[in-house]
């Protein structure tokens, strides 16, 4: 036995990244799995991992043993063909995601039966029907659009809330050793490979019935039959010659339970980094605190807590708006929304037409930061967590960056690597503090609203420079401070300030699409998302809206201010302007309106509550008439539905800037908005196609994206708590002093060295000047005289 072994680690010894699959295999024993016909008189098979090595190898086994026998493959007729290089292609790329099992004869090594697993994706379908695009041969097109239909029919990823499946995707056996239980046991130690690798459901589709028997014997849920004599494509049947009894593809699934005697107890265990398909092998325990009061804020944070949970990971968050949901293992919910009573009496509608209001609104903010991060940090569900009377500990904390960095004190106590999160883009306070450039001037800057541009004069330039710079000295001398005073009453005066933690985030989400914002500079720890909380199924609508949107043959427009802007606050003479302009359109109206006693027109219809997606998912919809916030704008551009923007506050008026330079949206100033100018925009973005052109070209380029945006998240999370941080994306320039780390130092002293070497060039120049004008002067006047004294003696 041991030699046997050591015949299959040594090899794995040249390639390092094989190492944690192996070891997988090692605790479950996978080296020694036999398979004997007959105890006295057959020889061994061995069933192992496929190592790069062999790739080449099984690609032949599997073109000889595979595509022949395939019924899909014969059911259209190309089993006798060589296989189309597309079909070659995503079986080898398949092949090296290194979950391939391979069984062998001892004596000869020879492979006899292999199965190519890989982990299968919400986003794959697409990508089999881009291969297909690039397939010449017709039938082998059909082929790859049909195993696309395959996998995406059943659509598990959303039923079962996974982001990834194991799957089964290619089993063969070669003819001469069939019918010895070999395909059976292939299909088993995947199971196990699955289980042992983190995955969550293990999928393998059957179309053929001797793999559907092995399915129904080891009693595994079928969830989906798909007959080929239905496949119809462009109108025709694509599969004419079904060979019995292989007359359809049944899917199979089973919800694998986590491995209890492969990972040890928490904190003990030999964690797998590179597992199979890059998929977690041994859970973390993750402090995620978003406290911010505003549910667009958190329907955000919410999907990526649980898409952690679903990677196997324990979670506990602290959120104002809890799931609630007990059916969730490892999943803890400290219940934060007693918050919202504190800004029940916040207006944000009234703040355009009074700068007094506005500033107001600034500065209680600031102080509701200063009670969220007490009332968070007081929390006796946290606190349980965090005193020094337990030993708890977390793999990291994500921690909400806006108003509360106190709470950043947490990761310090559990000394864990700080993930900073952002439901929208940085504050300049954030960005001096992560050391990403400060552009006082620059569109990016939202804080500054539309004072900024590329072309402002130098006095413009200057106030911006002020005001910018001001705004982040009162956050460190004074917002600060206070936050620092809280977290030493919960954490002790030993503790560094909070500002040094914020310095040593390992990474920064911000929840931004850089399509929809102006280009800047980014330091490298900071990872961009977006899209997150849009549903991939639209909401279904209440049977009166419905009703009232598909009777609309014109088509519909939709107005809603948001979560924090109420429409019902608006001044009278606005809601009349909005009624009346409403009342003299040709389209209905759907306005999202929080008194439903308002008198409207017969052409509008109003609601306290709508769902928004789908509304906009809906094929009537002309125009979105909002508030400018950045959920409702990915919503926007996910559906292509044009925009006009009326920006309240914050990062509302940069929003509408943004979307109106790309030539999607129209600007509307609601202080000086009145009825013509709103009934002309209305018609301007309606009949002027494009802007839904421009709309579709946006969406396309947004959706272009090499990875998926959630998928990318927690990548990134998962790589900062394998590598207990990372400080090698951090920007240390943070770590010098602010006059160094911008060279003005620098500047004031060649500034200063310039200016006194045109000193002294002009004294220089000044006495040489002054001497050639004393010496010119004494050489007339000694001629002067010299002439008098001439003429007198003559």
């Amino acid at each position: 036995m041991i030699s046997i072994l050591s015949r299959f680690i040594c090899p794995v010894a040249r390639c390092a990244k094989y190492e944690s699959h192996l070891g997988v295999f090692r605790n479950r024993g996978y080296h020694l799995r036999t398979i004997m016909k007959n105890y006295s008189t057959q020889p061994v098979y061995k069933t192992r991992l496929a190592l790069p090595d062999d790739y080449d190898n099984v690609m032949t086994f599997m073109c000889d043993a595979f595509y022949k026998d395939d019924p899909t493959m014969v059911n259209i007729g190309l089993s006798k063909q060589e296989p189309a290089s597309s079909l070659l292609q995503i079986m080898y790329n398949e092949i090296r995601e290194g979950m391939t099992l391979i069984v062998e004869e001892e004596e000869d090594e020879c492979i006899i039966g292999a199965v190519v697993n890989a982990g299968s994706c919400p986003w794959d379908p697409d990508k089999f029907v881009e291969f297909a695009r690039c397939c010449e041969c017709g039938p082998s097109r059909d082929v790859i659009e049909f195993d696309a239909y395959v996998t995406g029919k059943p659509n598990l990823w959303e039923r079962y809330c996974v982001l990834k499946i194991f799957e089964c995707s290619y089993l063969a056996v070669r003819r001469d050793f069939r019918k010895q239980g070999i395909a059976r046991k292939l299909v088993l130690d995947s199971w196990y490979l699955a289980r042992d690798c983190g995955y969550r459901l293990f999928r393998v589709d059957c179309n053929n019935r001797y793999i559907a028997r092995i399915a129904e014997g080891y009693g595994w849920k079928r969830v989906c039959i798909i007959p080929f004599h239905e496949y119809v494509r462009d109108g025709e049947l694509v599969f004419k010659n079904i060979v019995e009894p292989h007359t359809d593809v049944e899917i199979y699934i089973d919800q694998v339970a986590l491995c209890k005697d492969y990972c040890p107890s928490y904190k003990t265990c030999d964690k797998i980094t590179s597992a199979p398909g890059h998929n977690l092998t041994c859970s973390e325990r993750l402090l995620i605190i978003t406290p911010t009061p505003s549910y667009s804020h958190q329907i955000v944070f919410r999907v990526i807590c649980l898409a952690l949970n679903q990677r196997g990971h324990e979670i506990v968050t602290l959120t104002p708006n809890i799931l609630n949901d007990t059916s969730i293992t490892n999943y803890t919910e400290i219940d934060f929304g007693f918050i919202y009573e504190k800004i029940d009496d916040t207006d944000m509608s009234q703040t355009r037409w009074n700068l007094t209001q506005l500033a107001g609104l600034k500065t209680r903010l600031l102080t509701l930061g200063h009670n969220i991060a007490e009332d968070a940090l007081s929390h006796p569900d946290l606190v349980k967590y965090y005193t020094n009377r337990t030993d708890m500990q977390f793999d990291a904390v994500i921690a909400e960056m806006i108003m509360t960095p106190a709470i950043y004190m947490l990761a310090h106590r559990f000394n864990a690597p700080l993930i900073g999160i952002m439901s929208m883009d940085l504050q300049n306070c954030h960005r001096f503090t992560l050391g990403s450039p400060v552009l006082p001037s620059h569109p990016s800057n939202w804080e500054l609203e539309n004072l900024t541009g590329l072309n402002l004069s130098f006095w413009r330039r200057l106030i911006n420079f002020i005001n910018t710079w001001w705004s982040i000295h009162s956050w460190f001398n004074n917002f600060a401070i206070k936050q620092q005073k809280i977290a030493e009453k919960y954490f002790g005066n030993n503790i560094p300030h909070i500002t040094d933690v914020a310095k040593n985030m390992s990474l920064v989400l911000i929840n931004q699409e850089p399509l929809l914002r102006y280009a800047r500079p980014e330091i490298p720890n900071i990872v961009h998302f977006s899209g997150l909380h849009i549903k991939k199924t639209p909401p279904s609508l209440p049977k009166n809206l419905k009703a009232f949107l598909d009777s609309a043959t014109n088509g519909f427009i939709y107005m809603s201010l948001g979560s924090n802007t109420k429409s019902k606050l608006l001044p009278k003479k606005i809601l009349e302007i909005f009624a009346n302009t409403f009342a003299n359109l040709s389209y209905k109206v759907l306005w999202k309106f929080e008194n439903d006693s308002y008198h409207i027109p017969p052409n509008v219809f109003i609601s306290k509550w709508i769902p928004q997606q789908g509304v906009l998912a809906h094929p009537n919809i002309k125009l979105f008439i909002y508030q400018g916030g950045l959920q409702s704008t990915e919503e926007a551009v996910h559906y292509a539905v044009p925009l006009i923007g009326i920006p309240f506050v914050f990062d509302q008026v940069y929003q509408v800037m943004k979307m109106v330079s790309l030539g999607v949206a129209r600007y509307l100033d609601i202080v000086r908005l009145t009825g013509s100018e709103l009934y002309d925009a209305i018609i301007e973005v309606i009949d002027d196609k494009g802007y839904k052109d421009r709309m579709l070209a946006l969406r396309a380029l947004t959706k272009d994206k090499p990875y998926d945006s959630l998928e990318n998240v927690i990548w990134w999370i998962e790589f900062v708590m394998r590598h207990n941080g990372a400080p090698h994306l951090r920007f240390n320039g943070v770590d010098i002093a602010w006059y160094q780390q911008f060279d003005l130092d620098v500047i004031v002293f060649l500034t200063i060295t310039l200016f006194l070497v045109l000193c002294s060039i002009l004294a220089i120049v000044g006495w040489v000047s002054k001497k050639l004008y004393n010496m010119h002067y004494n050489d007339i006047s000694n001629r002067y005289v010299w002439f008098k004294i001439k003429v007198k003696s003559e």
